[in-house]
């Protein structure tokens, strides 16, 4: 990553991000409150420890991004989302909903478990493992 790139930091509360678009933002240890982000598009942006608390997420779309970890969703609607979703960028969903997505990829590690509690998936589970080679 680049350091001349834009930072969004801290606490985000009640924005419209609607149908907005980033180009060459770091978004890194941010926290985004009862914001929405609709048909908003990411441009070679990546994240780091982002939460999204009561957000509603609507057909984002992600180009040439880099890498997005340690993503946390609460009360958090995502909705129709183009490209799959990696299960490794998640480290904790509650009461949330994915709806129309595909989400792929493996979790062998127990330090990088996903907590994933009174959440709900309507969409396609690809080739997903949560825990392998577990007791």
């Amino acid at each position: 990553m680049s350091n001349s790139r834009e930072k969004i930091q801290g606490l985000q509360r009640g924005l419209s991000l609607n149908d907005r678009s980033f180009d060459e933002v770091v978004f890194d240890s941010v926290s985004f409150e009862n914001c929405s982000f609709i048909h908003t598009a990411f441009n070679r942006c990546a994240g780091r420890h982002v939460s999204l608390n009561g957000c509603q997420v609507y057909d984002p779309q992600f180009s040439n991004c880099d890498s997005w970890d340690h993503v946390r969703l609460v009360n958090t609607n995502v909705i129709k989302v183009q490209k799959q979703i990696d299960v490794t960028v998640l480290s904790h969903v509650e009461a949330s909903t994915f709806q129309d997505v595909s989400i792929y990829g493996k979790r062998s590690q127990p330090v990088t478990s996903l907590s994933m509690m009174e959440s709900t998936i309507v969409g396609k589970l690809a080739h997903v493992t949560i825990f392998e080679n577990q007791a």
